[in-house]
């Protein structure tokens, strides 16, 4: 009988910097010792189609936690709420397999809170003030009922990203696939061309043109990763910074930078619904390369590709 194949590691500490969340949980409970309930949670949560490839990770994951669905989002989550398997299975992985983006700083926070749970300091005062004290830097802020509930916490500062970055340590290629699967863009664009290139294609007298991108895009504070992703590919390609937005992006755009990588693809392949994206974005790159994109009959080939690109209804 065939069994599926592993998911490597370092793919899942990717995709888990891209979609991963490491948070915790402070909510009243009137049967607990003080009155409130902690709980440490490890969710990743998806589109439906990618149940499949979360079904994989909680299989990796030793078939710990919970998969759940929600019809009225049509997602699917995956969840470990157990503090045992929390600090049995899933930390023991992200020490040995390091996050890369800005989360490993929550992941840090995190593990002390999960410390904190086994040795059941949440029990007492000054415990339960020391996680709510972490749970503020983990989620950025405290809401307004716990700062009122917990004024002896006291408030903690985030490094930044840059502090943890090793901009010399090179990027694992599986994490790179799995970061990709969850942040990355396979783009086709079809637009205006000023160059007589393709006869008139839409009926209205318009020229058209096709061109392929792969992109990441972040928060402007994890700029450093991405110049990371951009050395681990050869240097192709240019970091983008929207200050106004507070966004950053990596770019690759050019056709001969876009065929030299893609075989990255092919011997660190993407494992969830993004390949089956990565499979029609190639085909139409392949095409743009033959210049297929050049004639009225190519360029609605490519259109009709186009159309299946990134449909997750």
């Amino acid at each position: 009988m065939y069994k599926e194949e592993t998911l490597n590691p370092w793919f899942v500490t990717g995709f888990t910097d891209a979609e991963g969340s490491f948070n915790v949980s402070v909510a009243k409970h009137a049967s607990s010792t003080l009155g409130w309930r902690v709980q440490a949670r490890f969710i990743i949560e998806l589109h439906s189609k990618d149940l499949a490839l979360l079904t994989r990770i909680q299989s990796f994951f030793q078939g710990i936690g919970t998969l759940t669905n929600s019809k009225t989002r049509d997602t699917v989550r995956f969840s470990v709420v157990d503090v045992n398997q929390i600090n049995n299975v899933i930390i023991p992985h992200f020490k040995e397999y390091p996050l890369q983006s800005a989360k490993l700083i929550d992941f840090k926070f995190w593990e002390e809170c999960v410390n904190l749970l086994i040795n059941k300091k949440h029990l007492n005062i000054e415990g339960l003030n020391k996680i709510v004290a972490l749970k503020g830097v983990i989620n950025h802020r405290l809401k307004e009922e716990l700062k009122r509930s917990f004024p002896d916490a006291i408030s903690l500062n985030r490094p930044t990203y840059l502090s943890l970055c090793n901009m010399d340590e090179n990027l694992n290629p599986y994490w790179i696939s799995g970061f990709i699967e969850g942040d990355g863009s396979f783009i086709i664009k079809i637009k205006s061309s000023t160059k007589q290139l393709v006869p008139r294609s839409n009926g209205k007298g318009e020229v058209l043109s096709a061109s392929a991108v792969l992109s990441i895009g972040l928060d402007i504070r994890e700029e450093p990763l991405l110049f990371k992703v951009k050395k681990f590919f050869g240097s192709f390609g240019s970091v983008y910074s929207y200050k106004s937005r507070g966004v950053v992006e990596f770019k690759i755009f050019k056709l001969q930078d876009l065929l030299t990588i893609m075989p990255h693809f092919y011997n660190y392949p993407l494992m969830g619904f993004k390949s089956y994206n990565f499979g029609i974005w190639k085909e139409i790159v392949h095409l743009i390369k033959d210049k297929a994109h050049l004639s009225l009959e190519g360029i609605q080939k490519i259109k009709a590709l186009k159309n299946k690109l990134n449909v997750w209804k």
